[in-house]
């Protein structure tokens, strides 16, 4: 039986934030990576736990997500866990120059999905 790959994509965010702007940026986020029929996961660091099990670092989801990036600013975007400097602000222009993947992924926007 072949085992699934975890997502490429993964959104560092928070359930419980009380900032209206991750909220809005999360949701958005998650709008665009869908409409381009990209699979990510969110994984929420308000929870102890990693809850994201491709990882093999220990601790939580927030300290390696702080590990990775070197700081706390909420929703922040990994690609095969590596941090996606320009965040929100860079995914949301390159959605208007419909080029999601390429800035994700690279040249060759390669999601690594079949879809």
């Amino acid at each position: 039986m072949a085992q699934t790959q975890p997502p490429r994509v993964v959104v560092y965010s928070s359930e419980v934030s009380g900032s209206i702007k991750v909220r809005r940026e999360t949701t958005r986020i998650g709008a665009i990576l869908d409409s381009r029929k990209i699979p990510y996961s969110l994984v929420d660091v308000s929870i102890d736990e990693l809850s994201f099990k491709s990882y093999t670092i220990a601790g939580e989801a927030k300290a390696y997500m702080r590990s990775k990036s070197g700081n706390n600013v909420l929703p922040q975007i990994f690609v095969d866990g590596e941090f996606k400097v320009g965040g929100f602000e860079a995914l949301d222009e390159a959605n208007e120059d419909g080029m999601v993947a390429e800035w994700l992924f690279g040249s060759s926007g390669a999601s690594g999905t079949s879809a």
